[in-house]
Formats: structure tokens, sequence, C-alpha cells
């Protein structure tokens, strides 16, 4: 087995032409950060400017994301493309000069492994005694090797995903490592012979300190291992980014370790950053990068508030002190600005240049431990910041998330908002559990929320100096054995209760509800953009419009602000303008943003003409701006589109499946059309399972067995679904609703939901169901109350099951009540982010309760 063909990604890189060779000065590559503990893809500058990189991003459901972004060139710094799920595969290109793949983890095969240089390794082949990080999800148990899974944390951006660091060094030839992962089947590796050679990289680095490329600070040579006879050779060129290229020297070595820069080979210290090739037989097996300081010496206070030993802004927008020095060692002079640095208070990293006598030099960056805040706007890559932000909450990307990364763990965080009245409110929390958190993450629907009525308020994190482990041992002995005797739940609530005293503030950002474009005007041939007041007017814009009668099509995009002809007479334009920013994605948006506006012109829009698949596809497109906006035509019209679905709910919904929109989404556009409370007019779905035939001919729910919330809470592999709501389906339903049990709670609707439930639950009692109803009821309430391992997410069974009946039970005419009607209509848009959160449930309950109260309303 040669070493190659066990890097997923190692064989996949091709070139066109020599020329494409020369464009493409850089390896892309995948990058872990251990700072945040996430992965991402490094796409290094290449050499001329005017071109454009397509990343296609395919996840484990099989659906794939395609960005295109403008490459870096030059001295420009390298591009991070965040990767924010767990991807199955990803294809990169530079049009034709160049293409590589990288392959990642399968539905039935959910891990990666990645070597230490995050290349992804096919475990599947065989591990050499190496370190590794496996990504996986959590709760998966690692064993069969000593120590490999002692250290994992929380992956920073895969929800539900950890970050393990295998250890596998020592291992012995044959042994293996195992992975279980619950409700997935296990999977095994075996350790294999050491490689041909082995890259040493376990030297001292520079603390607080990376190249522009994001590489570590070596202070001491890297070495090389070989294990296997051959011609080698060791490559050395000095490569500084930007800078012109100077071969250095070509080493022929035997078996045995080298260092990569020997410490007695000059006079002069090593500084640079440095390619280095290493041959075998003629032929390059392997290339690293590394930049080296050789014995430069850091030393650095970093002033954290309260010990904390970490920079972040205090409540007056200051960063806590920073200071370091730099020392070359006796006979490695490095020339360099002598004297301590001490950082501003607004300052968050600082560019060092050191060279060596002989004119060698290397640029880094510092960047001492601070909190850092990931925000993704739409249409952008995210962006990470070490300072406080301002953030118009209508550019905010939907579907993604704000997270704060710390250098420690942080017990009980949590964010908080502080509007103009100095009011507080709790928006998200790590509350509930005993364990602290080095990420915390609040979606950006909840930050856009928050602001809705208040033109701007002050985001917070805050957190306790007080850990649970510190909290144990301020107990004596007695109380100790009495704290740890209680329940899980009542432990939480003691720490909780002594924790909460002591707690320190951060300032992450302040965010305005005001948008960046507050309006657009139309001339014969051009578009005229109106900006907040408040901000400086953008030059650099990426604009796209799309007829308001036609919001479905392609946009046209609109360079330096000019109409094209097709929509000169196009009647009312939405206008969607961002920045355009080195990370924004050049490719056409599939709808309007959120912060979209109209451009007003005559016109008549209309969508009563419209079939119900084109009434659907404008519903796609016009959601996320419908619900941000305020704009009187913008509801006017995504009204017109809900009235055209209405219209035929039957062949609505039917349609729906087909409409492109996640089963998210779908799920969402039920409740938010309010097509749940509509006559559908369907019988039997073709490829029902016998027991979904079964409530339709008889009314007898034998579909909704308690015993499957057992099954779907084990740690048996998820069963594959044969037919439509059999119990596979059901199994795989809840499993996936009980995933998002930290999403749930974040919502803070589900004990709301659970109050109203109950209340239709009594009214449901009387309609006549079928008692196999009322058992299922009882149970599903007694498993939301009872003793499991969810905080938020046992009670979504019940809250689904009875408006599922609710809904269709108005629909068949058998509620009328104006009471249940209320709450069916108050409810509506908490249980649309509910079910978006369990659409598999949602529509296996839905299916499930059409058939009973079909048979309800036919035998009565």
């Amino acid at each position: 087995m040669s070493q190659d063909n066990r890097l997923n990604q190692s064989s996949t890189f091709s070139a066109s032409a020599s020329a494409d060779e020369a464009l493409v000065t850089g390896m892309p590559h995948l990058t872990w950060s251990n700072s945040t503990h996430s992965l991402a893809i490094d796409i290094p500058a290449i050499a001329t400017t005017g071109y454009t990189w397509t990343v296609a991003v395919t996840d484990l459901e099989g659906e794939t994301t395609t960005r295109v972004l403008r490459a870096a060139a030059g001295d420009e710094e390298p591009l991070l493309v965040a990767l924010s799920q767990p991807f199955a595969r990803i294809d990169l290109a530079l049009g034709e000069h160049f293409k590589a793949t990288f392959i990642g983890a399968t539905a039935q095969s959910p891990y990666i492994v990645l070597d230490d240089r995050a290349r992804v390794v096919d475990a599947r082949q065989g591990l050499f005694p190496a370190h590794y990080v496996l990504l996986a999800p959590a709760g998966t148990v690692v064993s069969g090797i000593s120590g490999v899974s002692e250290t994992h944390h929380a992956h920073g951006e895969w929800d539900g995903w950890a970050a393990w660091n295998l250890d596998v060094e020592g291992a012995s030839e044959g042994s293996e490592l195992s992975l279980i992962t619950p409700q997935v089947s296990a999977a095994s590796f075996a350790v294999t012979a050491p490689a041909a050679w082995e890259w040493g990289t376990d030297v001292a680095t520079l603390p607080n300190a990376r190249g522009l490329d994001h590489r570590p600070v070596f202070k001491a040579s890297p070495t090389v291992t070989i294990t296997q006879p051959g011609e080698w050779i060791i490559q050395l060129v000095y490569a500084p980014l930007g800078g012109e290229r100077e071969p250095i020297s070509d080493e022929t070595v035997g078996e045995g370790t080298f260092e990569i820069f020997p410490s007695d080979l000059y006079e002069d210290p090593w500084v640079g950053r440095y390619e280095v090739g290493l041959l075998r037989d003629g032929e390059q097996v392997d290339m690293r990068v590394f930049s080296i300081a050789e014995a430069l010496h850091m030393r650095a206070k970093n002033e954290g508030p309260r010990g904390t030993g970490f920079r972040f802004i205090d409540a007056a927008g200051q960063l806590s002190p920073f200071s370091y020095t730099l020392a070359s060692a006796p006979g490695k002079a490095i020339v360099f600005d002598k004297g301590t640095r001490e950082f501003e208070p607004t300052e968050t990293s600082r560019m060092e240049t050191v060279a060596s006598e002989a004119g060698y030099e290397l640029d880094f960056r510092v960047t001492p431990a601070t909190l850092r805040t990931r925000v993704k706007l739409t249409g952008t890559e995210p962006t990470e910041s070490f300072d406080k932000q301002v953030i118009y909450a209508s550019l905010l990307d939907a579907d993604a998330a704000l997270t704060v990364y710390s250098p420690q763990p942080l017990p009980l965080a949590k964010f908080v908002a502080i509007d103009k009245r100095q009011k507080m409110k709790s928006l998200a929390s790590t509350a509930g559990s005993t364990q602290s958190h080095r990420n915390v993450s609040l979606s950006n629907r909840a930050l856009r929320h928050a602001v809705r009525k208040q033109s701007s308020m002050e985001l917070y994190l805050l957190w306790s100096t007080l850990s649970y482990e510190d909290f144990l041992d301020s107990l004596d002995d007695a109380a100790r054995s009495r704290h740890l005797a209680q329940a899980p739940e009542r432990r939480v609530v003691e720490y909780e209760a002594s924790a909460a005293s002591d707690l320190i503030y951060a300032a992450i950002a302040t965010v305005k509800r005001a948008p960046l474009i507050t309006g657009a005007t139309l001339s014969e041939t051009h578009v005229e953009l109106s900006f907040n007041e408040e901000e400086e007017e953008i030059s650099d814009l990426l604009v796209w419009a799309w007829p308001l009668n036609d919001p479905a099509r392609s946009p046209e995009r609109l360079v330096d602000l000019a109409l094209p002809s097709s929509l000169q007479e196009a009647g009312p334009l939405i206008i969607d303008a961002r920045a355009e920013e080195p990370l924004t994605d050049l490719s056409a948006p599939a709808h309007p943003a959120p912060n979209a506006v109209i451009a007003e012109a005559p016109g008549e829009v209309s969508f009563a003409d419209a079939t119900v698949e084109e009434a659907w596809a404008a519903y796609a497109a016009l959601e996320a701006l419908a619900t941000a906006s305020r704009n009187a035509r913008i509801e006017s019209t995504f009204a017109a589109v809900l009235e055209r679905l209405r219209a035929e709910p039957g062949a609505a919904v039917r349609a729906l499946p087909a409409s492109g929109l996640s089963l998210s989404r779908q799920a969402k556009a039920l409740a938010q059309t309010q097509l749940v409370a509509h006559p559908w007019n369907v019988g039997v779905p073709a490829g029902a399972a016998s027991e979904l035939s079964l409530a339709f001919n008889s009314g007898i729910d034998s579909l909704t067995r308690p015993l499957l919330l057992m099954k779907a809470s084990g740690p048996d592999a998820t069963p594959s679904s044969t037919a439509i709501n059999d119990e596979a389906a059901r199994i795989a339903a809840l499993r996936d609703c009980f995933a998002h049990d930290e999403d749930f709670y974040r919502l803070g609707s589900v004990s709301h939901l659970r109050g109203d439930a109950q209340k239709l639950a009594s009214v449901l009692g009387q309609l006549g169901f079928d008692t196999s109803v009322s058992h299922t009821l009882v149970a599903l309430g007694a498993f939301g109350g009872g003793d499991t391992p969810f905080v938020s997410a046992a009670w979504m069974p019940y809250i689904s099951y009875v408006f599922a009946l609710a809904f269709r039970a108005v629909a068949a005419g058998l509620l009328p009540q104006p009471a249940v009607l209320a709450i069916l209509q108050d409810d509506l848009p908490q249980l649309a982010d509910a079910a978006a959160l369990a659409p598999a449930l949602f529509a296996y309950d839905l299916r499930t309760a059409e058939g009973l109260t079909q048979y309800l309303c036919n035998n009565r």
C-alpha cells in the first residue's frame, strides 16, 4: 500500500498546462483551527488578478451549495472559505486552469479523519502511527487504543459534531481503533506499519503568532523521518508570500531523522517562509510549507480582566491590555525593532517583520488570545472579528448564526441584549448543564427578532467565573455527597444558583435595526439607491434586480446601477444591494435577501393566473424578504401569493414536495400559508404503510406507538424507510427532532406551545376519536414530562401530534369553536419555527392526522 492512496485529496488536483501552474502558485488545502475547532478551505493567492474560484460543497444529504469568489492575487492574504456543515465532497475550480476535489464523510460513515496537515485520510485503508484529528457526531465513543479519546471539544461550526485529538503514534502495528457512533453502524481502523516518511512538527512555535498564510511560526526546526530505502532528496526553496522565490539547497539523505533547517549549517539563524519538497527516486512525493524564525523568543503579558488570561471588550468598549517583547538567542541575531510593544485598547493584531542579517525576511501577525466573533451576512463568507462590531440586522444571513469563540471554556455562558432603556433580555444560553463551553452561538433569526422593536441594542456575552469543578471543590465532603446524590437537573439548579452570583460581561456588538440601504428609485435607464443617513455611501456594491411580478426568475446584475433593457419596462423591481467584499459570493442569488428594497414603477402585480407550481416558486423567492420587510408593496405581493395557494389547497399541498423547498422550509410553509387548516381532499397516499391505510380506513392510530419513542432514543442504527409513515420513518423523524434539542431550547416557545397543546388535547378528546388516539396522547405527554436526556425536544412529539390533529380537524369542519381557532391562529408563527426544526415529524403527524380526521368525518 502506498502512502498517498490513504489521502482522499492527494491525487485529485489537476492543472491543465504549465502556464496554469504559473498562475496557481500555492496549493489550496483544508485547514484546521485549534482556536475555533473548525475546518475551512485555505485558497492561496494566485499570480494574476481577474479570476474567480468556484466552490461547490455537497453535504451528507446530497445537497450541493455553490459559491463564486474573487480570487486573491499577488501579495493578498489567502481566502478562508468556511465549511458550515459536514461535507461529503468539495469541488474547487479556477475555471479550466485548476481543479481539486476533497472527499469527506457520508451519511453511513459520518466521520472525517485529518492528518497533521488537515488532509482527509481514508482511515478504512489503515492509519499510520501518527497524530490525527477525528471529526464525528457528538456522543461517538472512541476506543481500542489507550489515550486516543482523552481530549475532545464541540466542533465550532458543525452543530452536533465534535473533534477528537487522536494520538496513534505509539500504537503497535495490527492494533485497531474503534468508533461507535450512536444510531449509526460502528467502524474500526487498523494501525499499519509506519509510513515511508513522516514529518515531525511537534517543536516549539512562537506564541501569539501566525504567518500571513495562517501557518504557525516555528522557533526550532521541524524534522522528517525516513524509514524506507531509496534516493531521497530534501529540496528547500525560500518562498515569501508575494515575493521572489529563491532555491536554497538540495540535500540527498538516506534513512533516519533529519532537521529541515539544520541549526549548525549557517552562522545566521533561519528566517523566512520556505517550501520543502521531498523527492524519492527523482519523483516528488510530498511538499510542506514552513515559516521559521530560529530561536526567536516572545515574552507576552495578556492581562485579561479578573484573571481570565485572554482579551475581550469591556462595557466601555476597550480591549484589555496586551504587551510583548521579542528577543533573539545569543549567536543567532535576528533583526527587528527593539523594545516592548503595547497594544492600543482598540488594537486587535499587529504585523511584525523580522529578518536575518543575510536579508531573509518573515512577515507574521501577532494576535493575542482574544474572544473572537464570527458573523455571516447574506451572500458572504463568515468573517471573524476580535473587536466590537456594528451589525445591521437586515444584512444577516437568516440561515446562519453568530458565534463567539473563547480561548478558555466559559461556565454558564449566554448572550444578553441591552436596549436603550437599559432593559436586559436573555437571547441564548448554555444553561441547563454543568458543562463549560468554548463556543456559544446565537441564530441570526433570533438576533434580528431581538432588535425588531428597537432602533438598536447592545449585545453582550456573559459567563460565570465559577466552573462546576470549582463549585464542587468549594463544598465540604458532606455537602458534596448530598449534592452528587441528587438528580442531575437538581444538581444543575444548585450549581447555577451559586455560579450566577459572579458574572463577567464582554461587549460583542451594537446591533442596528435600520437597513444599510433604505430605498431605491428608478429612472429610465438607472437605479438610484438611498443609504442610511448614519452611514457613508458604499462605492463597491453588488446589485441584483428581479421584477416584482416574477421574483422566481434569475436576477439581473446591475453594473454601475444601469438597468438592462429587459428590466426597463418590467414594472416594480426588487433591488438587492450588498457590499462587495473579498469574500462576497459573486454568483446570482437564488432569491432576494431579507434587506432587499422595492423600486416602484407603474404596473400591476398579480398571481391570480399563476399555477400552484409558479405560486410556490414565488413563495420560495419572497418568503425571507416578506418576513423581514415592512414594505406595503412586498406585504401585498406576498399576500397575493398566499391567497393563490389557499385557493387550491389540495393541489398546493400535492405540489409542495416538488417545489424545491427544503423539508424544513416545507414544514414552515404549511404553517405560514395556513394550508394546515384547509381541506386537502386527498385519500391514502400512494406507497403508504399499512398502518397509515388503517388510519384512513378504520380511524385507528397504530402508527404513533409510544414504544417507538424508546427506540428513537436508543443506540441502534436508524433503519431504512420503505413506505410512507412506516415505523422506520417515524424513528428517523423522532431522531431528527431530538437532535435539535438545543435549538428548541433557544426558540423559547416550547413551554407555551406545550400549554396550548394541552388545552387543545382536552377539546380533541370530545370529538370521538378512537381510543388509540387518547392512549397515544397520554403516552406522548408522559414522555415529555418524564426523565429523558432532552431539555425541550421531549415535548415536541406531543406538540406536533396535538397540533396536527387540531389543524386537520379544523380543516374537516370538526372544530369550529372560536377559542380553538384563536389558539391555532395565535400559535401559527411559533409553530412554524418549531416545525422547521422537526419537519419530518410534523409531516408524519399531519399524514396520520389527515387519515384519522377523514375517517372520523366520514363516520359521524
